[in-house]
Protein backbone atom coordinates (compact mmCIF):
# COMPACT_ATOMS: atom_id res chain seq x y z
CA UNK A 1 0.00 0.00 0.00
CA UNK A 2 1.09 3.61 -0.69
CA UNK A 3 2.41 6.01 1.80
CA UNK A 4 0.28 8.98 3.25
CA UNK A 5 0.05 11.53 0.04
CA UNK A 6 -2.27 14.15 -0.93
CA UNK A 7 -4.38 13.11 -4.24
CA UNK A 8 -6.67 14.56 -6.95
CA UNK A 9 -10.24 12.51 -7.02
CA UNK A 10 -9.61 11.09 -10.04
CA UNK A 11 -6.33 9.95 -9.18
CA UNK A 12 -7.90 9.05 -5.79
CA UNK A 13 -10.53 6.89 -7.44
CA UNK A 14 -8.04 5.37 -10.23
CA UNK A 15 -5.77 4.21 -7.21
CA UNK A 16 -7.96 3.07 -4.42
CA UNK A 17 -6.87 -0.54 -4.89
CA UNK A 18 -3.37 0.67 -3.86
CA UNK A 19 -4.77 2.77 -0.88
CA UNK A 20 -5.17 1.82 2.60
CA UNK A 21 -7.46 4.37 3.79
CA UNK A 22 -8.58 8.28 3.78
CA UNK A 23 -6.47 10.05 6.57
CA UNK A 24 -7.42 13.07 7.88
CA UNK A 25 -6.79 14.69 11.53
CA UNK A 26 -10.70 15.43 11.35
CA UNK A 27 -13.22 12.47 11.21
CA UNK A 28 -15.19 14.87 9.87
CA UNK A 29 -12.55 15.24 7.19
CA UNK A 30 -12.76 11.08 6.69
CA UNK A 31 -16.27 10.78 6.03
CA UNK A 32 -17.49 13.50 3.52
CA UNK A 33 -14.12 12.91 1.56
CA UNK A 34 -15.84 9.29 1.58
CA UNK A 35 -19.59 10.69 0.86
CA UNK A 36 -18.10 12.59 -2.10
CA UNK A 37 -16.07 9.73 -3.59
CA UNK A 38 -19.04 7.40 -3.08
CA UNK A 39 -21.45 10.01 -4.62
CA UNK A 40 -18.79 10.19 -7.86
CA UNK A 41 -18.53 6.63 -8.63
CA UNK A 42 -22.82 6.26 -7.69
CA UNK A 43 -22.74 8.63 -10.84
CA UNK A 44 -19.68 7.70 -12.62
CA UNK A 45 -20.01 3.38 -12.34
CA UNK A 46 -24.43 3.27 -11.82
CA UNK A 47 -25.06 -0.23 -10.69
CA UNK A 48 -28.10 -1.56 -11.46
CA UNK A 49 -27.75 -5.19 -9.88
CA UNK A 50 -26.26 -7.02 -7.34
CA UNK A 51 -24.78 -8.86 -10.18
CA UNK A 52 -23.07 -4.97 -11.45
CA UNK A 53 -22.08 -4.76 -8.20
CA UNK A 54 -20.03 -8.33 -8.11
CA UNK A 55 -18.53 -7.33 -10.99
CA UNK A 56 -17.41 -3.90 -9.67
CA UNK A 57 -16.06 -5.96 -6.69
CA UNK A 58 -14.16 -8.84 -8.52
CA UNK A 59 -12.42 -6.23 -10.82
CA UNK A 60 -10.79 -5.12 -7.91
CA UNK A 61 -9.99 -1.93 -8.90
CA UNK A 62 -12.81 0.97 -10.51
CA UNK A 63 -13.29 1.29 -14.55
CA UNK A 64 -10.61 3.65 -15.41
CA UNK A 65 -13.03 4.41 -18.65
CA UNK A 66 -16.12 5.21 -16.46
CA UNK A 67 -13.87 7.62 -13.81
CA UNK A 68 -12.83 9.51 -16.77
CA UNK A 69 -15.66 10.02 -18.92
CA UNK A 70 -16.92 11.31 -15.61
CA UNK A 71 -13.88 13.32 -15.26
CA UNK A 72 -14.04 14.75 -18.98
CA UNK A 73 -17.59 15.89 -18.13
CA UNK A 74 -18.02 17.05 -14.95
CA UNK A 75 -14.18 18.04 -13.41
CA UNK A 76 -15.01 22.27 -14.12
CA UNK A 77 -17.38 21.74 -11.42
CA UNK A 78 -14.82 20.97 -8.69
CA UNK A 79 -13.15 23.81 -9.86
CA UNK A 80 -12.70 25.97 -6.26
CA UNK A 81 -12.41 28.92 -8.14
CA UNK A 82 -14.52 29.07 -10.81
CA UNK A 83 -16.20 32.36 -11.78
CA UNK A 84 -19.21 30.82 -12.83
CA UNK A 85 -19.89 27.45 -10.50
CA UNK A 86 -17.15 27.29 -8.14
CA UNK A 87 -16.84 23.92 -5.49
CA UNK A 88 -19.45 24.04 -3.35
CA UNK A 89 -20.19 27.91 -3.06
CA UNK A 90 -22.48 30.36 -4.43
CA UNK A 91 -20.35 32.80 -7.59
CA UNK A 92 -22.39 35.58 -6.72
CA UNK A 93 -20.31 36.54 -3.41
CA UNK A 94 -17.37 39.60 -3.36
CA UNK A 95 -14.11 38.90 -3.00
CA UNK A 96 -14.06 40.33 0.19
CA UNK A 97 -16.03 39.78 3.26
CA UNK A 98 -18.31 42.59 4.42
CA UNK A 99 -20.69 42.89 7.37
CA UNK A 100 -22.25 39.91 8.74
CA UNK A 101 -19.82 37.34 7.15
CA UNK A 102 -18.47 34.53 8.35
CA UNK A 103 -14.73 33.70 8.91
CA UNK A 104 -13.39 30.72 6.85
CA UNK A 105 -13.18 29.16 10.53
CA UNK A 106 -16.87 28.07 10.19
CA UNK A 107 -16.01 25.30 7.60
CA UNK A 108 -14.40 23.39 10.54
CA UNK A 109 -15.71 22.29 13.46
CA UNK A 110 -12.41 22.11 15.53
CA UNK A 111 -11.83 25.92 15.02
CA UNK A 112 -13.34 28.08 17.91
CA UNK A 113 -15.90 30.45 15.86
CA UNK A 114 -18.75 32.55 17.20
CA UNK A 115 -20.00 31.47 20.46
CA UNK A 116 -18.71 27.70 19.67
CA UNK A 117 -16.90 26.70 22.63
CA UNK A 118 -13.47 26.54 22.04
CA UNK A 119 -12.49 22.32 22.99
CA UNK A 120 -9.56 21.70 20.47
CA UNK A 121 -7.59 24.88 19.71
CA UNK A 122 -7.13 28.90 21.12
CA UNK A 123 -7.01 31.86 18.88
CA UNK A 124 -9.04 34.38 17.06
CA UNK A 125 -11.77 33.84 14.27
CA UNK A 126 -10.16 36.35 12.59
CA UNK A 127 -6.52 35.53 12.50
CA UNK A 128 -7.39 32.45 10.58
CA UNK A 129 -6.45 31.43 6.77
CA UNK A 130 -6.66 28.57 5.18
CA UNK A 131 -4.96 27.06 1.98
CA UNK A 132 -7.07 26.04 -1.14
CA UNK A 133 -6.76 21.97 -0.15
CA UNK A 134 -7.77 22.70 3.55
CA UNK A 135 -10.92 25.50 2.54
CA UNK A 136 -12.16 22.59 -0.31
CA UNK A 137 -12.36 19.67 2.32
CA UNK A 138 -13.94 22.39 4.84
CA UNK A 139 -16.54 22.51 2.24
CA UNK A 140 -16.80 19.22 1.55
CA UNK A 141 -17.69 18.64 5.53
CA UNK A 142 -20.20 21.74 5.01
CA UNK A 143 -23.57 19.39 4.15
CA UNK A 144 -22.39 16.45 5.81
CA UNK A 145 -21.85 18.03 9.27
CA UNK A 146 -23.65 21.55 9.83
CA UNK A 147 -25.10 21.95 12.99
CA UNK A 148 -28.07 24.03 14.31
CA UNK A 149 -26.02 27.37 16.48
CA UNK A 150 -26.79 31.10 16.74
CA UNK A 151 -29.38 33.13 14.39
CA UNK A 152 -29.67 31.07 11.12
CA UNK A 153 -27.64 28.17 11.02
CA UNK A 154 -29.50 25.24 10.98
CA UNK A 155 -28.64 21.39 10.86
CA UNK A 156 -27.47 20.06 7.32
CA UNK A 157 -29.57 17.06 5.34
CA UNK A 158 -28.80 14.60 8.28
CA UNK A 159 -30.13 16.71 11.07
CA UNK A 160 -28.45 16.49 14.51
CA UNK A 161 -26.55 14.70 15.13
CA UNK A 162 -25.63 13.34 11.48
CA UNK A 163 -24.62 9.63 11.97
CA UNK A 164 -22.53 7.71 9.40
CA UNK A 165 -21.28 4.10 9.19
CA UNK A 166 -18.67 4.04 6.56
CA UNK A 167 -17.73 0.12 5.35
CA UNK A 168 -14.52 -1.07 6.56
CA UNK A 169 -11.87 -3.24 3.89
CA UNK A 170 -8.52 -3.92 3.47
CA UNK A 171 -8.60 -0.94 0.86
CA UNK A 172 -9.94 2.51 -0.13
CA UNK A 173 -11.40 0.00 -2.95
CA UNK A 174 -13.07 -2.42 -1.15
CA UNK A 175 -14.82 0.63 1.86
CA UNK A 176 -15.81 2.35 -1.41
CA UNK A 177 -17.30 -0.92 -3.39
CA UNK A 178 -18.76 -2.07 -0.37
CA UNK A 179 -20.94 1.42 -0.13
CA UNK A 180 -22.15 1.49 -3.45
CA UNK A 181 -25.83 1.12 -4.15
CA UNK A 182 -28.44 -0.18 -6.36
CA UNK A 183 -31.58 2.33 -7.00
CA UNK A 184 -34.03 0.43 -5.63
CA UNK A 185 -32.05 1.41 -2.33
CA UNK A 186 -31.40 5.24 -3.05
CA UNK A 187 -33.02 7.51 -0.92
CA UNK A 188 -37.13 8.64 -2.62
CA UNK A 189 -35.97 12.64 -2.85
CA UNK A 190 -32.68 11.21 -5.20
CA UNK A 191 -34.42 11.59 -8.00
CA UNK A 192 -32.40 12.77 -11.34
CA UNK A 193 -35.02 14.80 -12.84
CA UNK A 194 -34.58 17.34 -9.90
CA UNK A 195 -30.96 17.46 -10.69
CA UNK A 196 -29.87 20.99 -12.15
Amino acid sequence: MDGWSSRGIQQTLLQAQKVKFIYSPSPLAVVSIHRLLVAILQAALAPKSNSELRKIWQAGQFSAQAIESFGAQYSSRFDLFSAKAPFLQSADLPLQPGPGKKPVVYLTPECPAGTNITHYRHGGEDAQAFCPACAANGLVCVPAFSTSGGAGIKPSINGVPPIYVLPGGNSLFESLAASLLRPDFYPAMAQKEKDN
